[in-house]
């Protein structure tokens, strides 16, 4: 094993590159935006905690809580890219409830029923009744405007952390 330790700064980086062989620039890759993107999902998760009540409670009708509903995930575009995805979509499972993350963050609109209606027990309701709006709470977007730059900044240094790893190994 090499003993012989190569400091990397960003002006001799694309030398370093273009020796690496492209196995090793993709698995570079990959773990530099991995540990990029969890600035991001740690960052949201701890919005959703603390904006979303009770985010981590389950509820009884799904399988599992909204804090659950925080997702990442590194994978591989069309062109061969590297790219990473903190989402708040939630699964699709058939039992889960983290769908619900999506209305939180960006709101719904007023609802209203529109026709009249009667109900089991025989009693009638007219048209037009409110049945209510929620607000938005925007944990996602003020997540990613508090960790952009941060992020940015970490994608370059573990970048080249990565490549010291790979070159001194």
């Amino acid at each position: 094993m090499n003993n012989t330790k190569i400091e990397i700064d960003a002006k001799n980086l694309e030398e370093i590159i273009n020796q690496l062989s492209g196995k090793e620039m993709s698995k570079a890759q990959k773990r530099a935006l991995s540990r990029a993107g969890r600035l991001l999902f740690k960052q949201t998760k701890q919005n959703v905690a603390s904006m979303v009540p009770k985010s981590k409670t389950p509820n009884p009708k799904y399988s599992d809580t909204l804090y659950d509903g925080v997702r990442i995930g590194v994978q591989q575009d069309s062109d061969f890219r590297w790219i990473v995805k903190v989402h708040v979509l939630g699964s699709r499972g058939k039992t889960s409830g983290t769908f619900r993350l999506r209305f939180f963050e960006g709101g719904t609109v007023p609802r209203k029923t529109k026709n009249a209606y009667t109900d089991k027990l025989g009693r009638t309701y007219p048209a037009g009744q409110n049945r209510g709006q929620l607000r938005a709470i925007n944990f996602f977007s003020s997540a990613v405007s508090a960790k952009q730059s941060e992020v940015i900044d970490a994608i370059e240094t573990n970048l080249l952390e990565e490549i010291q790893k790979i070159i001194n190994d």
